[in-house]
C-alpha cells in the first residue's frame, strides 16, 4: 500500500499529499500521467505533503516533460516552505509554472 493521495479536488485542481520518496515516486509518476491525460491543463498542488526526498522533483519533472510533450499546461502550488526550500537547493524552481 503506497502512503500517498493523488486526486482531483472539487475546485478542478490536483492534490497531491502523503509521503513521496523513492519507494513511492515510481507509482505517482503512473498515477499522475494515467490521471492527467484527459485534461487541458493541470493545476497540481503540493499539499500536506508529509515526508519527501529529492524524488519529488523527479516526478515534478517527469509529470512536466510528458505534459508538454501532449501540449498539456502544467502549474504547480506549493504550501511548505520545505518543498520551495528543496527546490530552490536543487536549483529547478525556475522551471515550474505557479498558480495560488
Amino acid at each position: 500500500m503506497h502512503n500517498y493521495i493523488l486526486k482531483l479536488d472539487q475546485n478542478g485542481r490536483f492534490v497531491l499529499s502523503g509521503d513521496i520518496n523513492l519507494s513511492t515516486a515510481s507509482a505517482i509518476k503512473s498515477d499522475g500521467i494515467s490521471q492527467f491525460k484527459n485534461y487541458n491543463s493541470i493545476e497540481l498542488e503540493l499539499r500536506n505533503v508529509d515526508n519527501f526526498d529529492s524524488s519529488l522533483i523527479t516526478i515534478l519533472l517527469a509529470w512536466q516533460r510528458h505534459l508538454i510533450r501532449k501540449n498539456i499546461v502544467f502549474a504547480i502550488s506549493i504550501s511548505q516552505q520545505s518543498i520551495s526550500m528543496l527546490l530552490n537547493s536543487y536549483k529547478v524552481q525556475d522551471l515550474f509554472s505557479y498558480f495560488d
